[in-house]
């Protein structure tokens, strides 16, 4: 098949994806590593990840811009705003996500 140039579609097709193969891997070779970083290293520069929790009280460690530990706060809900904890756990485990593609 040919295109009004006379040059072979079939071939410039082939030649885009060989061209993109590579790109791919690489990408997806930063993504792995930046899955890597976040939820196996714990890397989460100026951000949280939960030590403990219950039904109403949460421990969270928070890190510095370097990702060093900077402070751990208790947080303790009554029961009427056990709901709180759900809420802040759900936001740490949002945020890893963002780093895994800010990264």
């Amino acid at each position: 098949m040919e295109n009004f140039r006379g040059v072979h579609v079939k071939e410039t097709f082939t030649q885009k994806i060989k061209a993109f193969v590579p790109y791919f891997f690489v990408m997806l070779f930063f993504i792995f590593l930046s899955y890597l970083l976040v939820y196996n290293a714990s890397f989460s520069p100026n951000g949280y990840e939960i030590v403990s929790a219950t039904e109403n009280e949460i421990t969270i460690e928070s890190f510095n811009l370097i990702g060093v530990e900077k402070s751990i706060q208790n947080i303790s809900f009554s029961s009427e705003y056990e709901w709180k904890v759900e809420a802040i756990g759900y936001q740490i485990e949002r945020q890893k996500i963002s780093y895994v593609y800010f990264f």
